[in-house]
């Protein structure tokens, strides 16, 4: 029989490491999920600045840039978990293929994909951030260029409006909307008087010769 010739000091430190193991592995798995969380909010980051960058320009200079932001983007949504934030910029980049100077998506049935992957987008971040009034907003946009007025659309609009009260920037893309699909929002008489107080209310504010053409439109 073999026996040990360790002291009880020797004996409890060797317990001790044994029992921290569980403790090392768990703080390498922590280290590990941190840096991949903050490799994918550096991802974000840099698409946020490539779209504010796009916006200034009023176009995309390549599609070879185009596709490097939407690797980005992919790169992103491997290391963060689902948000309603990342959807939202997906939608935005399908929105800035439109707008590729050297590759312009102009057949019908292109079109039709780029939009359509755009409402996907946006209408996944609707649901992953439903008190976000612009992600609404954009899933009915969206959806008003394709002709989409259905249901969906109308709630869309509902929400972004029911949320989105006093934003500026919900009452420039209710105004799109409404000039897009007005046919569809009339046959609506709670949506025509509601899109109709906001467009006035919203002509107050930002002068008149803002959006009186709209609502001269609209009426």
């Amino acid at each position: 029989m073999q026996v040990t010739t360790d002291t009880p000091y020797e004996t409890l430190q060797s317990r001790r490491r044994l029992l921290a193991l569980p403790l090392v592995a768990a703080l390498a798995l922590g280290s590990a999920a941190a840096a991949s969380w903050m490799l994918g909010e550096i991802r974000l980051v840099d698409l946020r600045r490539t779209l504010e960058g796009w916006a200034r320009a009023g176009e995309v200079g390549s599609l070879a840039e185009w596709d490097a932001a939407r690797g980005e983007l992919a790169l992103s949504m491997k290391l963060l978990p689902d948000s309603g934030e990342q959807y939202g910029l997906a939608g935005q980049l399908h929105e800035w293929r439109f707008f590729v100077a050297d590759s312009p998506v102009v057949a019908e049935p292109d079109i039709i994909r780029t939009r359509q992957a755009a409402i996907d987008a946006y209408r996944r971040s609707a649901e992953l951030r439903p008190a976000w009034p612009l992600g609404w907003a954009e899933l009915a946009r969206q959806k008003a260029m394709l002709a989409q007025d259905d249901a969906e659309f109308a709630r869309a609009l509902h929400r972004a409006m029911t949320l989105g009260p006093n934003e500026e920037s919900v009452d420039l893309l209710v105004t799109d909307i409404a000039t897009l699909a007005w046919p569809a929002v009339a046959a609506d008489p709670e949506l025509r008087t509601a899109i109709l107080a906001r467009l006035a209310r919203s002509m107050r504010s930002a002068g008149e010769d803002t959006l009186l053409p709209h609502l001269i439109y609209l009426t």
